[in-house]
């Protein structure tokens, strides 16, 4: 198990964490423990929460950011810039005074897919949540 993206959530207290090469989400708690939250994950990486709650994860094996919606199902945030997929979105920060996400490539994630070589930053505006 090669372990990524935890994030706790105070509300539910509880952990998840993205198991990478084993293509798993993971979610513990005190009451009843370690158990699969979602499978496959997509190669799920960095994860965080947006002001409403809602998980924002890095897609290693999709190439995109996603956001899980209160009934499961996914939405995808980005997939592409600039014309080019995404190559392998690593890590993500929410920033909630302005509404926007931080995510990164960080240059060690495998072979270009995009047509992009380097290590890259991105700031991406949340539908309904302001923008930078």
């Amino acid at each position: 198990m090669f372990t990524e993206g935890a994030l706790g959530h105070s509300e539910q207290s509880y952990l998840l964490f993205s198991d990478i090469i084993g293509n798993q989400m993971h979610r513990w708690d005190a009451e009843q423990g370690l158990r699969s939250f979602r499978q496959p994950s997509q190669m799920a990486n960095g994860n965080a929460w947006d002001r409403e709650g809602r998980l924002l994860t890095c897609e290693h094996a999709s190439s995109r950011v996603t956001r899980t919606e209160p009934d499961g199902s996914i939405t995808v945030l980005a997939s592409h810039f600039e014309g080019r997929a995404l190559n392998s979105p690593n890590d993500i920060v929410q920033l909630f005074a302005i509404g926007t996400c931080k995510l990164n490539r960080d240059g060690r994630s495998g072979p270009a897919r995009g047509g992009e070589e380097r290590s890259h930053f991105w700031a991406l505006s949340l539908p309904g949540q302001g923008s930078a």
